[in-house]
């Protein structure tokens, strides 16, 4: 029986979709996967051009074009040959996507709403039948023979907790003089001995958890400062636009306001609590110092009395 061929994507943004739809558009026969190693795809789409998703340029001259990439401009020429503006905007129009084209030259979606690109982007991919896995980190490519291997970042971590799980077992065996194995063999019993490699495990675990969720943490105040900027850039808008009435800019202001003050609360709040948990893993790394420090002195004190 034929093997059936598969394509793997990496990333799900922009360049993404467009590379997993194009893969499945020609060659239909093949099982296209799409990895995104968080939990949302499209996350920049979503912001950009002040949430409105500046889809492309109304610019259909190619050298011109070419002219606004200094460093890569000669590597396009055939690329925008082959698809441009003009096949960028037929493409988006073909599925439902109503298109304006600004004063200057910027192309958005009637709806002034980056949801549209996005929903089309995802609407598409699920009637071509492509897989889009998220919560899936790439950690690593390797070729074997005509194919490629890929292996993730959640499963390098397995493989990395239990290689390090066997080098404490055969570093004990071993009786190597670190501060961790004085810790564990200056231990009274193996009993006790096994609750300390237990509680040194415990602090490694909760260290890994402080530092995920500090990560995480760090990720939610750039979203909300990415959707602060957002939303000061359609005030910037909302404000040039001579056609609104005064009245309704009035109340965009205020709700804006309210809005960035919630936002910038939220953040002193995040930031108050990443140094929090940072005091916290620093108390806890004096704790285990200071804990080690003493079962070394007092394994050296028990070897010169003997």
């Amino acid at each position: 029986m034929k093997k059936m061929k598969k394509i793997a994507v990496i990333g799900g943004g922009a360049a993404g979709f467009f590379a997993a739809l194009s893969a499945k558009y020609h060659h239909p026969e093949v099982a296209v996967s799409l990895f995104e190693k968080t939990s949302k795809v499209l996350s920049k789409v979503k912001v950009s051009g002040g949430g409105r998703c500046n889809v492309t340029n109304a610019t259909t001259d190619i050298p011109t074009l070419c002219m606004a990439y200094p460093r890569g401009g000669k590597q396009l020429r055939n690329l925008f040959y082959r698809f441009n503006t003009t096949d960028t905007q037929a493409w988006f129009e073909s599925r439902g996507v109503a298109l304006k084209t600004e004063a200057d030259g910027r192309v958005f979606p009637v709806s002034n709403e980056s949801q549209s690109i996005i929903d089309c982007l995802l609407n598409e991919a699920e009637n071509l039948g492509i897989d889009i896995v998220y919560q899936a980190a790439v950690a690593n490519l390797k070729k074997i023979e005509d194919s490629w291997s890929l292996s993730f970042l959640k499963e390098e971590k397995e493989r990395e907790h239990i290689r390090l799980k066997r080098m404490v077992v055969k570093s004990y065996k071993a009786r190597k003089s670190t501060s961790i194995l004085l810790f564990v063999m200056s231990a009274g019993s193996f009993r006790q001995a096994m609750k300390r490699i237990k509680y040194l495990r415990k602090i490694s675990e909760y260290k890994k958890l402080v530092v995920g969720n500090l990560t995480e943490k760090t990720e939610d105040v750039a979203y909300s400062i990415a959707k602060l900027e957002s939303i000061q850039f359609q005030k910037k808008n909302l404000l040039s636009a001579k056609e609104i009435e005064s009245e309704k800019i009035i109340h965009h202001q205020e709700s804006k306001n309210r809005l960035v003050k919630k936002l910038s609360s939220k953040e002193k709040g995040l930031k108050k609590q990443i140094r929090r948990n940072e005091i916290a893993v620093s108390k806890l790394n004096v704790r285990i110092s200071r804990l080690i420090a003493r079962e070394i002195a007092a394994a050296k004190k028990r070897e010169q009395e003997r």
